[in-house]
């Protein structure tokens, strides 16, 4: 996933089947069906995957992804300390539709639909559904703007305790403030994110894209992203591909904890 390798600022570069997950609208960009494989591994035994498919369609563009993530394993102990049960500490599945379109040349629209089942420790059931809507707007030939809303919906409720889904407000821009036709080009993102349950967070991307290679090197990081008692910051990636296989690697580092590491695989067809 391209994004993770500019620290998910990509709100307005978006422009494959990724956009998916940051804003819909680069969908329309797509101009031919494209199929996505994505594996995250996480922290400690964590991990998260995705199967995503989209495809012009009639002026427009619709898509449909399964999301997957799998929060460990948990030993359950007695009362006397002895282990008695491993079980499944989370399991999230997803199921998104997404559509696209260009209202004009330089302006395009997208919406996601999702639907989402979480289970707790294998006894506890929890949905929700929720909705994104963004756009993008080519404002000169070499800048783009975007911005979207993500999870616009209600709480996820287990039994009676309910906690609201993470409404996130994102805008930004990206601006190939280097290019050579057909041959490569450098691109600067940034994105400024506010989501319901945190603060006010940046990322910073950049990409060096050799066309005539297939190749591409990226580098970004996040500022003022705390999650437990670390805070996001330095990524990289790459990606080689031909005419319709492109394979990406990105890695996340994260402080004293570790890295997370994830490669996706997407097919033009």
């Amino acid at each position: 996933m391209p994004a993770l390798g500019m620290g998910e600022a990509f709100v307005a570069v978006a422009d494959d089947i990724n956009a998916i997950n940051y804003n819909p609208a680069g969908l329309a960009y797509l101009k031919s069906s494209e199929i996505n494989f994505c594996y995250l591994k996480g922290l400690v035994d964590t991990n998260w995957g995705v199967i995503s498919f989209a495809m012009p369609f009639a002026g427009s563009t619709i898509g449909i992804s399964c999301f997957t993530l799998q929060g460990g394993l948990l030993e359950v102990y007695d009362g006397s300390g002895r282990l008695t049960n491993t079980i499944n500490a989370q399991s999230d599945y997803m199921a998104v539709f997404s559509y696209a379109l260009k209202v004009k040349e330089n302006f395009l629209l997208g919406f996601n639909v999702k639907g989402l089942s979480s289970t707790l420790g294998q006894s506890y059931n929890a949905a929700a559904y929720a909705f994104d809507a963004g756009f993008l707007y080519q404002m000169l030939k070499k800048l783009r703007l975007g911005f979207a809303v993500q999870n616009v919906g209600g709480e996820i409720k287990y039994i009676e305790v309910g906690d609201p889904l993470p409404l996130n407000i994102k805008a930004g821009f990206g601006w190939e403030f280097f290019t050579r036709k057909e041959l490569d080009n450098i691109t600067l993102a940034v994105d400024a994110n506010y989501p319901n349950d945190s603060i006010l967070r940046y990322n910073l991307g950049i990409e060096y894209q050799n066309i005539e290679m297939g190749a591409a090197i990226r580098m970004g990081y996040k500022f003022g992203e705390v999650l437990g008692c670390y805070t996001d910051g330095f990524s990289a990636g790459f990606r080689i591909s031909d005419r319709m296989v492109h394979l990406d690697y990105a890695f996340i580092l994260k402080g004293e904890m570790g890295f997370n590491q994830q490669i996706s695989l997407a097919i033009d067809f």
